[in-house]
């Protein structure tokens, strides 16, 4: 699976100017893109995906120049800790930091995979299924290693409902393999 963003990129300028002004005798393309990174995960990121809490770690990114990319992860500060969140940080041509997940689908992204998934079972089986036949929760989604979604298939005649799985391949182009279970949960 490539690389990807489901949660739209944070940009925070690193170069040429800081978040907030430069009181201090630093240069303002001196700002610590390590500790700016952490700072839009626990804040920005914590609050849009809203899974709690973030602990941050980035890797040292060393000299800021257009291009210089380095890795983050988020983890949600849960008992037990929450599966992690892969981050990537990007210095852009204008000056900018943008953080973008690599592993994480977006609340808001679920409803277009749940309606990806309702056409696929209608061109595959011939049915009518609504996007709304589809659940795959109302939460932010960090994928497994496998990449895999559990979600629900509710049948609109009886509300049975049928455990599906979806096996993202590219999270960008909402790509996914989807298999159905053969009997409804009990």
């Amino acid at each position: 699976m490539r690389a990807s963003v489901i949660f739209v990129a944070m940009v925070a300028t690193v170069v040429g100017g800081a978040c907030s002004p430069n009181t201090s005798d630093e240069p303002p393309d001196a700002v610590d893109a390590k500790e700016l990174a952490e700072q839009m995960i626990t804040g920005e990121l914590a609050t849009t995906i809203g899974l709690g809490p973030l602990t941050a770690a980035c890797n040292d990114p060393g000299p800021l120049v257009v291009g210089t990319t380095f890795a983050c992860t988020a983890t949600p500060a849960t008992e037990p800790p929450g599966p992690v969140i892969q981050v990537q940080g990007v210095v852009n041509p204008d000056g900018h930091l943008a953080l973008t997940t690599t592993n994480l689908i977006s609340a808001s992204a679920l409803a277009s995979f749940e309606k990806q998934a309702a056409a696929q079972l209608n061109d595959s089986i011939g049915s009518n299924f609504t996007a709304e036949s589809v659940d795959c929760g109302n939460a932010a989604v960090v994928l497994p290693a496998d990449s895999i979604i559990g979600c629900a298939l509710i049948m609109p005649a009886s509300g049975q409902v049928f455990d599906v799985t979806l096996a993202v391949t590219d999270l960008n182009g909402r790509k996914f393999g989807l298999q159905v279970a053969e009997q409804p949960r009990a």
